[in-house]
């Protein structure tokens, strides 16, 4: 036992220092995509004072956008604040811990692996193909994507403390599954799944031969009832806090109809299963368009590529006589099931590799039993030679592949130049890439690309809100005023897109339309730095001294270290 031990850590520790130098060039990368919403411009990050708020608002609170998702990540803004402490804001410190995390989740697999009853090959290949497979590069160079691993480190240990559990262990073991559970839906919604896991689970362990899946119904369905009962009882704990603390349980963004929903789910899955096996040519964005009957191009095949690929699973389980097949599927389907909402998702961004970061471990058990059946092994057996071969002849092309694919999360221009050459029609991409160009000063390419944006986009918000402040930035005051306007009739509540409308007209000698403007930007976001003191600017060249006094006034009680609003507001009691 003691030898077989040592075995299991040094294997977990060559296997998890693998998957550390397979993204040691990530360590050198900037902060890239949402980092700068989630992390640079985020006030619950950078200072103190908040750490209680994170349970009673939202992640991405002050986040001014139509499609903002509701985020309820308390533990995850936790560690976005413990970065910050360590490493303040030089993304080196940053990334080395987002990779450890992947490295963690990756032992974490290896754990699993041993305990599911997997051979020593078997298991080392599981964790291989997890820790090296090239769609988990969303997740572990891009700082934010810390989030899917965050929640899986907590999620793969309730499942080991649970398995504890449920084969006889003290019932300490299921309060630290439950507590360790409760921990990962604080890091990511999606974590909300386990109780469906280990509700099948409990199913597919009452009765492990190859028998029908309909079989002894009583003895899985109370099997699986003890086994999800707890966790269970922990999501309505969760449900209930969620709604205290944002005042929904969940949220929509879009108002897709059901039947859209239900028609573009085929293309989705054979689209997630096709990254799975050939995992080429990745990108942040997928153009993906949804499928509203099913006479439309991209139901029907799909949907038969899908029924082969069940077949052949459950010919797989059948011939095996082995539940590990069985548990491999619920790995694969149940932690997608809350992206399988696509009102919950932006128009078109509900494909995202980062999706599949816990679904990557159904291939990696399917990989490791494939390995294991190959040479016939059990589990207690010598680590054959046979197996050592196929696991570095894999887990080679899995880092080659990999490796070749971080690069292009170096900084935002290459991640977005990537997206738009993948997929030149999707929204978030186009979108993107014209603001990484115009914070290079592009602005020529900028431009062109939202319009071509505003081509398969017309009613797009943020491209409309977006070309319109390019405008302005660039001086182009008529057409960042035709663009501003558009976007207000389109989401009226925006402060940013009424603040720089109010200085567009400003420019444009139109003062008292301007203060108005500014005026309504306060009115939106009392709180945001700048506005006070634009509008206080404004009222004094209006020869409206009191307003302006009153308006640096308050622009000093929210900064007050700003240097020109003190210097406004001296002018004023003089």
């Amino acid at each position: 036992m003691q030898a077989r031990w040592k075995r299991d850590v040094l294997l977990a520790a060559v296997i998890g220092f693998v998957t550390l130098l397979a993204y040691v060039r990530t360590f050198r990368f900037e902060f890239v995509y949402d980092d700068t919403v989630l992390i640079l411009k985020n006030p619950a990050v950078l200072s103190s004072g908040h750490f209680w708020n994170y349970f009673s608002s939202d992640a991405v609170s002050g986040f001014a956008a139509p499609m903002a998702h509701i985020y309820y990540r308390p533990l995850l803004l936790s560690w976005f604040r413990m970065n910050f402490l360590l490493f303040g804001l030089q993304p080196a410190g940053w990334h080395v811990t987002a990779v450890l995390l992947h490295v963690l989740a990756t032992v974490l697999v290896y754990a699993v692996g041993r305990a599911v009853r997997l051979s020593p090959s078997g298991t080392a290949m599981a964790a291989l193909v997890f820790g090296l497979h090239p769609l988990h590069v969303e997740t572990a160079a891009w700082i934010s994507g810390a989030a899917d691993s965050l929640y899986a480190v907590f999620a793969l240990s309730s499942f080991l403390l649970f398995l504890r559990w449920f084969h006889g262990g003290r019932k300490a073991s299921l309060a630290g599954a439950l507590v360790l559970f409760a921990a990962g839906t604080l890091c990511k919604e999606s974590a909300i799944v386990f109780p469906a896991i280990v509700f099948a689970y409990g199913w597919i362990d009452a009765c492990p031969g190859a028998s029908p899946i309909m079989s002894n119904i009583a003895g899985r369905l109370r099997a699986s009832l003890r086994a999800s009962a707890g966790y269970v009882l922990v999501g309505i704990g969760y449900f209930g806090l969620r709604l205290w603390s944002l005042g929904q349980v969940g949220g929509h963004v879009t108002s897709l109809g059901w039947g859209t929903v239900v028609f573009t789910w085929p293309k989705i899955l054979c689209f997630h299963l096709w990254h799975l096996v050939y995992p080429v040519g990745l990108s942040e964005a997928y153009s993906i368009r949804y499928v509203s009957r099913p006479a439309e191009p991209g139901f029907y095949l799909p949907l038969l590529a899908l029924l082969v690929c069940g077949l052949a699973l459950y010919a797989w389980q059948r011939k095996s006589d082995t539940k590990l097949v069985r548990l491999a599927c619920v790995w694969l389907l149940l932690p997608l099931l809350p992206t399988l909402d696509l009102n919950a998702f932006g128009i078109g961004e509900f494909v995202h590799d980062r999706f599949l970061y816990l679904s990557v471990l159904s291939m990696a058990l399917l990989m490791g039993l494939a390995v294991e059946k190959l040479q016939g092994e059990t589990m207690s057996g010598q680590f054959p030679l046979r197996g050592s071969a196929v696991c570095v002849a894999v887990g080679s092309v899995l880092l080659a592949l990999t490796v070749g694919q971080t690069g292009i999360w170096k900084d935002d221009l290459s991640l977005f130049t990537r997206a738009y050459q993948y997929s030149p029609h999707s929204r978030s991409a186009s979108i993107n890439l014209a603001s990484a160009l115009a914070s290079h000063g592009r602005f020529s390419e900028a431009k062109a690309i939202y319009l071509r944006s505003l081509q398969d986009w017309p009613m797009e918000w943020t491209t409309i809100y977006n070309y319109g402040y390019l405008c302005y930035q660039q001086g182009d005051l008529a057409e960042a005023e035709k663009y501003l306007l558009r976007a207000i009739q389109i989401y009226p509540n925006n402060d940013m897109e009424h603040f720089f409308l109010g200085l567009t007209w400003n420019k444009m000698g139109q003062r008292e339309k301007a203060m108005e403007s500014l005026q309504k930007a306060i009115e939106i976001s009392p709180k945001k730095e700048g506005y006070h003191f634009a509008l206080g600017v404004l009222m004094r060249a209006a020869g409206n001294e009191m307003g302006a006094c009153m308006a640096f006034r308050q622009e000093l009680a929210l900064v007050p270290n700003s240097a020109e609003a003190a210097a406004q507001y001296r002018r004023c009691i003089q």
